[in-house]
């Protein structure tokens, strides 16, 4: 890694808070419902994938050589709308699904990883690894997992959460450099994927270089991840890399056994390890391991954990002066807090974030909610192994928290999201058959953002439809929302805050009152339009009568 709205009608819910012992094979599958605040962090990380290429408003990285570059806000806000989507809204998918789309297609855009990638083939020492010769410009050809272990990841979800394998036709992913002396290299989620695995067997499975010679544990998580999801589709067996590749993590200590801590990064040629305890590097590489390594995850968290979580939150002046002095302090809150929830550490998360929203100077903007960017130091941001010491906190700033992009805008969001275990439950196959649903009823047709969904969930067992529905804007009014995937020879309740508003029969609409909801049956389309108004939380349901 670079050292450096929706109506105010809701299908009526059940909450189910989730555990470490939940069952993700459960067949009664139940979601959570968005509060306030997370729905907000949603807003945020939708409008951002709406904003047109080129429009990085929120987004702008104090440098770009930081974790704060675009690759990353980009990658983390794609786990964190798939972990939103099957663990929220399974059975409504249209926002979600463009928004993915619209990140992995700005993933992949030239200001996206030239800006970083470039300047590091052409820093020392990272020069004098790189063998001549090479096109060394593409950026997912090697020695760079920080961006293309991503990218395969994003593709990954995409595919299994959608069903849509466009990235798997040929020349489907493009890096260039036009003009003179340019270049234009192709691939496909078939041969990203196999570039990716073959670096991993070439690498002896010490991992694969995040920048040229420095292999970081946590890069390695999502290449392993994106694998998984590859398998999964295609039928094959690349992912089992995780395997030799964490055995040999543990012959080399990259998590140390006497700290539970993990390293800094592995410097390949010279084989050695650096060993420089942070908790982003704990929480970052454990938050994603534990969606295929559980067992070992929560075997360290607590030591982890109880290393720093206390000088995070400790306020006394001389100690906030020698944490709180870097930036790394913020990564080191956000990453904990996010690893906590991953873990369902109720406790943790909640007395992290109360401790955010004291100090982090929460914003709403237009529906959108999250932690604004505020710089503090005036030392070059992530200068290498700068020591701490080499920080300047200018006297009228003391005090004041750094904030930086990624955490603010996507990892603090991320631990109120995840409701424990939401990044586990999208690669396990058990709890899959849960939320890939294939053609069973979903909520279409949302007119975002007036209107926001907040909770949508198909219950096979009962053969139930369950959605809230909030408005997101200043309007007030009816609003019209679509049902897809209706059994036409299924006789259905539909109720709107526990009463029945009508019924629907062979695909019409037999009875029901006239005013406050209404439906209306598309026979072309097979799609139920419900009419409904928009003033407040409202709670619809459809139920099967059979």
């Amino acid at each position: 890694m670079m050292k450096f709205r929706i109506c105010n009608v809701l299908f009526l819910i059940t909450v189910t808070v989730f555990t470490p012992a939940t069952s993700f094979g459960n067949s009664a599958y139940e979601v959570d419902i968005l509060d306030t605040r997370q729905l907000g962090h949603v807003r945020h990380i939708i409008d951002s994938a709406r904003q047109l290429p080129g429009d990085w408003r929120y987004l702008e990285p104090r440098a770009m050589l930081t974790y704060d570059a675009y690759q990353f806000q980009l990658a983390f806000m794609s786990y964190a709308l798939a972990m939103v989507q099957i663990n929220y809204t399974p059975a409504y998918k249209e926002l979600y699904r463009d928004a993915q789309l619209s990140l992995i297609e700005k993933m992949m855009r030239r200001d996206v990883w030239a800006p970083t990638w470039l300047e590091i083939i052409e820093m020392e020492p990272y020069k004098s690894y790189l063998e001549a010769g090479k096109e060394w410009r593409d950026p997912v050809r090697e020695k760079n997992i920080m961006y293309s272990g991503h990218l395969l990841q994003m593709i990954g979800l995409y595919a299994v959460l959608y069903k849509d394998f466009r990235f798997d036709k040929p020349d489907s992913i493009v890096f260039e450099i036009p003009g003179l002396n340019g270049f234009r290299n192709t691939y496909d989620h078939h041969s990203l994927a196999q570039l990716i695995y073959d670096q991993f067997v070439e690498n002896d499975y010490v991992g694969i270089e995040c920048e040229p010679n420095d292999v970081f544990a946590e890069c390695n998580q999502h290449p392993i991840l994106g694998l998984i999801h590859y398998d999964w589709i295609h039928g094959t067996m690349l992912s089992d890399v995780r395997h030799a590749f964490w055995d040999k993590a543990e012959e080399l200590n990259y998590i140390a056994p006497h700290t539970s801590r993990t390293m800094y990064f592995y410097r390949v040629r010279e084989q050695e390890r650096v060993d420089k305890p942070f908790a982003w590097a704990d929480g970052w590489n454990a938050m994603m391991m534990h969606a295929w390594n559980a067992d070992l995850v929560r075997t360290i968290y607590p030591a982890q954990r109880d290393a720093e979580k206390a000088a995070l939150m400790d306020t006394h002046p001389e100690h906030w002066r020698r944490r709180w002095s870097t930036p790394i302090a913020c990564f080191d809150f956000g990453f904990l807090a996010a690893y906590a929830a991953e873990v369902d550490d109720r406790d943790t998360v909640s007395a992290m974030l109360d401790y955010a929203d004291r100090h982090f100077n929460p914003q709403w903007d237009d529906g959108r909610y999250f932690y604004p960017r505020r710089d503090i130091t005036e030392a070059a941001f992530f200068d290498g192994l700068r020591s701490e010491k080499d920080w300047i906190v200018p006297q009228e700033k003391y005090g004041q928290h750094e904030m930086t992009v990624l955490i603010g805008n996507v990892i603090l969001p991320l631990a109120r999201l995840n409701p424990g275990n939401g990044l586990r439950r999208l690669y396990d196959r058990d709890s899959a058959q849960n939320w890939i649903t294939g053609d069973t009823p979903e909520v279409v047709n949302v007119k975002y953002p007036e209107v926001l969904i907040s909770h949508a969930v198909y219950n096979r067992e009962h053969d139930r439809l369950r959605v809230h529905i909030k408005p997101g804007t200043a309007y007030r009014g009816m609003s019209d929302i679509g049902v897809i995937n209706l059994d036409t020879g299924t006789h259905y309740s539909v109720m709107f805050d526990g009463k029945e508003v009508f019924r629907l029969h062979q695909g019409k609409v037999v009875s029901g009152e006239s005013g406050k909801v209404e439906g209306a049956w598309d026979a072309s389309d097979s799609i139920l339009t419900i009419s409904l108004p928009i003033d407040e939380g409202h709670a619809l349901d459809i139920v099967s009568m059979m």
